[in-house]
């Protein structure tokens, strides 16, 4: 359970050193709330990983003398992955005037953490930084990565990334963005955020390079035209590098742009050109394909090749949305057919067999090599092949199931595959040689009929109830009390879920002073400060008052209901030792 740092406020201790001996029957009540504004909870997500421990974390970036700890001070430091921050008093921002900060932490295990914050608000807001495990870099890549402003999701700049040369890549790759271009999602929507994170990767010729780019060698087995359309015998690359563009507006993936972005490739020395046998120069002119992991598919841009000012050879191109652009020229097997005839047997396992399906003569690799006629067995049955004035006829033949071939590929090796409607491979023959081969004997397992269900009854509307709260904090021994401007968590025990609470001045800092939590579900309230975790045991809400059970000391919580209202009041005091 995630446990939130509990941000009480330092002028307890202050209060507390400079009233040695207070009356006994005196009360010092004290809020400070104004102190501290635009509070902020930092959330370390490694996606339900192993629990984070406490970790040092260090404020930097031109607005980093605005940040403070939420309980003053400037030590930064995360409780259990939790970090509460505020900004000074005198801190201004707007959105024409931003507070902007970045927060740098560097977690066993984890990539390091630079993660620009933009401050628009005097309101209490929450961030989520999340994590990545830490990846070794590939030998002969280099990456880039830039967290940059936008307005609403439009850049207010012109915008130029550049990934580093190193030891094992001398070549950089840099893309401008242009001013005013707006950063799309899936479906072409401008993003509203105010900040972009770009990463960029150079990936260059050398083995390892190639190798995270192609992780099945230079070949693509399902290599497909631009229409789609798979390429009998696959295609080859000789690739003169790929360039990696991926990006985040707010938390959303930006996928199109609203204008191309230009890219300017550095190649490396004494890179051939395949269609001209010679050095590739000025001029030349490279396709450009798209995709991931080997599988890259045309497009309609290509490169032009040209000498920059430093006297490089660059490939300058553009690219209208995120991917792994490959600049490659690709060649496709050339794959014949010879007059001989092949009958392919199929052996459901059942005696009903239906359905549309597709039946494929693949290498033994899995390399795609030609579609048979779509296939309906309880239609077709066998489908015998004959050749009528250069071109293939099929006629059915009942009793049995299959194909009667008479032209098959010119290769040493193939097999059968049987594929349902569903996508489902249900069956595929032993590898044969064509060739010479005369009949082949697929087993297909026909999968079992779908049973309907009958979907259960809709179910009706959760219950609310609304929740108020009054938290304050008490020093054991003293009667000092202060209204607590903290964040807090809720954790829903039934659903999973935890819901963010900042507490202001006591009170949930929501509309109305209220939230609202499912009646019949089981709760727990629990917070940290200093390091020393404070919870509630598990409870139900339910319309009654009660006594809500302490899983920590010091940690009082009791509740009462108003059912005018439908209101539970949530009072908490959490009592500390202010020596």
């Amino acid at each position: 359970m995630y446990r939130f740092f509990l941000p009480i406020l330092s002028l307890f201790v202050l209060a507390v050193s400079g009233c040695k001996n207070p009356a006994q029957d005196i009360i010092i009540n004290i809020n400070t709330s104004t102190l501290f504004k635009s509070p902020l909870l930092v959330h370390f997500d490694n996606s339900g990983g192993a629990p984070l421990g406490d970790f040092e974390v260090s404020i930097s970036g031109k607005d980093s003398a605005l940040v403070q700890m939420g309980t003053g001070g400037t030590k930064f430091k995360a409780v259990e992955g939790m970090m509460s921050l505020a900004l000074k008093s005198d801190a201004k921002p707007t959105e024409q005037n931003p507070i902007v900060f970045i927060v740098n932490a560097d977690i066993t295990g984890y990539a390091q953490v630079n993660k620009k914050i933009v401050i628009t608000t005097d309101s209490a807001l929450m961030y989520r930084i999340p994590l990545s495990k830490y990846v070794k870099p590939v030998d002969g890549t280099s990456t880039f990565e830039i967290e940059t402003l936008l307005s609403h999701g439009v850049t207010t700049e012109q915008l130029t990334l550049s990934t580093p040369v190193n030891l094992k890549l001398a070549q950089t790759v840099s893309v401008n963005i242009p001013l005013g271009t707006e950063m799309l999602d899936a479906s072409k929507k401008i993003i509203d955020a105010n900040l972009l994170k770009s990463t960029l990767t150079l990936y260059g010729l050398s083995a390892t390079s190639l190798a995270a780019t192609f992780p099945k060698g230079l070949t693509d087995i399902n290599g497909v035209d631009k229409d789609g359309n798979a390429i009998p015998g696959g295609v080859s690359y000789t690739t003169a590098g790929l360039v990696r563009t991926a990006m985040l507006a707010g938390e959303t993936a930006v996928r199109h742009f609203s204008q191309p972005l230009q890219v300017s490739q550095e190649l490396a020395i004494n890179i051939t050109n395949p269609d001209t046998k010679s050095p590739v120069k000025a001029g030349d002119v490279i396709p450009l394909w798209e995709g991931a992991s080997g599988s890259y598919k045309p497009t309609t841009y290509t490169a032009i090749v040209a000498t920059s000012a430093n006297g490089k050879l660059v490939a300058n191109y553009s690219i209208p949305y995120t991917s792994t652009w490959n600049l490659a020229w690709r060649k496709s097997a050339v794959l014949g057919f010879i007059n001989r005839d092949l009958a392919i047997n199929f052996l459901p396992n059942k005696a009903s067999w239906t359905g549309l399906h597709t039946v494929q003569l693949q290498t033994s690799k899995g390399t795609y090599l030609t579609n048979l006629p779509r296939y309906t067995p309880e239609k077709e049955f066998f489908r015998q092949g004959k050749i009528l004035n250069g071109t293939t006829t099929y006629t059915s033949v009942t009793g049995k199931y299959g194909f009667g071939l008479v032209t098959v590929p010119d290769i040493g090796n193939a097999k059968v595959v049987v594929i349902d409607a569903k996508g489902k491979t249900l069956g595929e023959s032993a590898v044969f040689d064509p060739r010479t081969a005369s009949s082949i004997n697929v087993n297909i397992t026909v999968p079992d009929p779908v049973v309907p269900t009958v979907p259960p009854g809709p179910t009706g509307p959760p219950e609310y109830i609304n929740i108020s709260a009054e938290f304050t904090g008490k020093c054991i021994g003293k009667n000092i009390v202060a209204p607590l401007n903290s964040w807090v968590t809720i954790n829903d025990i039934t659903d999973k879920k935890y819901i963010y609470v900042y507490v202001k001045s006591g009170a949930i800092d929501q509309p109305g002073g209220v939230m609202k939590l499912i009646v019949g579900h089981q709760y727990k309230i629990s917070a940290t400060y200093q390091g020393k975790a404070y919870s509630t045991g598990t409870f139900p809400i339910k319309k009654a008052s009660m006594d809500i059970p302490a899983a920590a000391e010091n940690f009082s919580v009791v509740t009462t209901y108003n059912g005018t209202s439908n209101t539970i009041n949530i009072v908490g005091v959490l009592s500390m030792d202010c020596n």
